[in-house]
């Protein structure tokens, strides 16, 4: 692959979700913080409820295989067994 690519497409699936996630909280007249995280996605997402006082986390789903969970870890499951608040994981679409 030519050099940033990786980059590329990632960011064109953080730019997807995010445009998502805003088009549901915006159809079901929510108010929202957007905050996308890498790395130590978890520690600091509930940091930032914490921080924020939230009342709710919501986390899109990449809708991983039976397989593609055994290697891989679901951040919407790790999210609700850790969270002191509730958590929604919202479908994508299609």
């Amino acid at each position: 692959l030519p050099e940033g690519t990786w980059n590329d497409i990632h960011q064109r699936r953080r730019d997807t979700g995010q445009a998502a996630m805003q088009a549901w909280r915006d159809a079901a007249g929510l108010r929202s913080y957007t905050l996308l995280a890498q790395g130590q996605t978890v520690p600091r997402l509930l940091t930032a409820a914490r921080e924020l006082d939230a009342c709710m986390i919501l986390c899109g789903s990449r809708q991983l295989s039976l397989a593609e969970r055994l290697w891989t870890s679901s951040i919407g499951t790790v999210l609700a067994a850790a969270a002191h608040l509730p958590v929604g994981v919202l479908p994508t679409a299609g």
